[in-house]
């Protein structure tokens, strides 16, 4: 919910897969954009809608506003959108941020709605980054991404990813508590002492029991971590340490076991040390955090990957991960020279 991930990319295919990062940024969400999108989570239909239009208007400035400052040129857009439900076992997802509007706005071709066809097809409709991990990060098989869920994705014979736990969705919203936008470094959490009564109710929550394919949504944090974290009585930092240790432990339970040298970690919670140093001291898992591009910036450039994967018409979504009944070509195309056509 802070703002929107950018990255333009250059791919090359000469037998494998290489490419370049020729720009990034990050765009933070204007307070009416952030109403927008709280309205299309707790409204009605017109406000879903809505926000589905005004956010793709949005997102179609914010690319605009990138490619306005680089010597380059975009032939696609490939954008995933904002999620606002996601229930796999309802056979459900909405990304929203209207395709058809960033086309019209940057008069280049753009893929959205990635999800819904492995959905469609009996799949979770994520993880989707392993395509691109397994395609972009050869030299890698262990990945783990620290966002506002933490998910693992494993390659070997066959590639297997899933979502671990909530995370940064747990620490920023704890950290707003004291007015800020998320713990630096960790060193709320280091402050304050873990209260087992705490600890044990949010393990039991966020336990995943599921042995396949499993996807975590923004419903399973509101519906139990949420109101668990507001009504129980301690300051932040203890619930902030609190929060950390199931987390590492949540996602050490995830590392143990598996085949690797080492698990290259991305995301916004590779730059929480005490996270990490945690994750470390649990699962004795050797933990490498690449340059800052890619820590930041990996899924904006998987997700761009996975579009241009689209409009090739190959297999951008495999169904080991997911669990869908087949590798698929997920994503709808909406073409940027509609508006100049005579």
């Amino acid at each position: 919910m802070d703002g929107l991930d950018l990255a333009l990319v250059r791919f090359e295919h000469d037998g494998k897969w290489s490419f370049h990062v020729l720009g990034t940024g990050t765009t933070p969400f204007s307070a009416e954009l952030l109403q927008t999108i709280e309205k299309a989570f707790s409204g009605n239909a017109f406000d879903l809608a809505f926000a589905h239009k005004t956010i793709g208007k949005a997102f179609g400035k914010m690319a605009l506003d990138l490619l306005s400052v680089s010597s380059e040129k975009a032939d696609l857009i490939s954008s995933h959108g904002h999620t606002i439900f996601h229930q796999p076992e309802l056979s459900m997802t909405f990304q929203a941020g209207s395709g058809a509007e960033i086309a019209a706005i940057t008069g280049i071709d753009t893929v959205c709605d990635l999800r819904t066809t492995d959905i469609s097809l009996g799949g979770q409709g994520a993880p989707l980054v392993p395509v691109g991990e397994k395609a972009l990060f050869p030299d890698h098989n262990l990945f783990l991404n620290l966002g506002g869920i933490a998910n693992i994705s494993i390659h070997g014979e066959k590639t297997r990813a899933f979502d671990i736990c909530h995370c940064n969705m747990i620490l920023n919203t704890l950290a707003v508590e004291v007015n800020k936008p998320f713990d630096e470094n960790g060193d709320l959490a280091r402050s304050g002492n873990i209260d087992q009564h705490l600890h044990d109710r949010l393990s039991q929550s966020m336990t995943v029991h599921e042995k396949g394919p499993h996807s975590i949504g923004r419903e399973h944090f509101e519906g139990s971590l949420a109101s668990l974290l507001e009504d129980i009585h301690l300051s932040t930092e203890d619930k902030l340490r609190t929060s950390v240790e199931v987390i590492a432990t949540c996602i050490a339970e995830a590392l143990n076991g598996q085949k690797g040298s080492t698990v290259m970690v991305t995301g916004g919670g590779a730059y929480n040390a005490f996270l990490i140093e945690r994750i470390r001291e649990i699962s004795k898992a050797t933990l490498f955090i690449p340059e800052s591009t890619i820590v930041e910036f990996k899924e904006a450039i998987i997700f761009a990957f996975l579009g241009l994967l689209r409009s090739l018409n190959k297999p951008n979504c495999f169904k080991d991960v997911t669990g869908a009944k087949a590798d698929n070509i997920g994503g709808a195309i909406y073409s940027g020279n509609s508006n100049k056509a005579s």
